[in-house]
């Protein structure tokens, strides 16, 4: 869930915005509406922004054994005027995607 909120630098609005969404979820729960998983994840990938991720996600320059990643990550984070890249541009099927579950990937040691 906090991945729609704003980051929580801006306290009011965090908030605000959690408020509105569990606000909005138990509303539709109780009426009844049907979730239409496709749909929300569109609008997820429409609102956020590169600082939503980055308030859990802060290391992700740092990569030893993954060069083309570090080299990904700096364009996002470091993008020339123009060529200002999302982090949902890559990694858009994280969540809101159907499986039965969610493996995650473990660190290599």
């Amino acid at each position: 869930m906090d991945c729609h909120l704003p980051a929580p630098q801006d306290t009011v609005n965090f908030f605000y915005m959690k408020t509105a969404h569990g606000i909005k979820d138990v509303v539709a729960h109780f009426m009844g509406v049907k979730y239409d998983r496709a749909e929300q994840a569109a609008k997820a990938r429409e609102s956020i922004k590169n600082a939503q991720c980055l308030k859990c996600h802060r290391n992700i320059q740092f990569m030893p054994y993954k060069r083309g990643a570090m080299l990904a990550h700096k364009q996002v984070l470091y993008p020339m005027p123009g060529y200002e890249k999302k982090c949902l541009d890559c990694h858009q099927n994280l969540v809101h995607v159907d499986r039965a579950y969610y493996d995650y990937k473990q660190p290599e040691l």
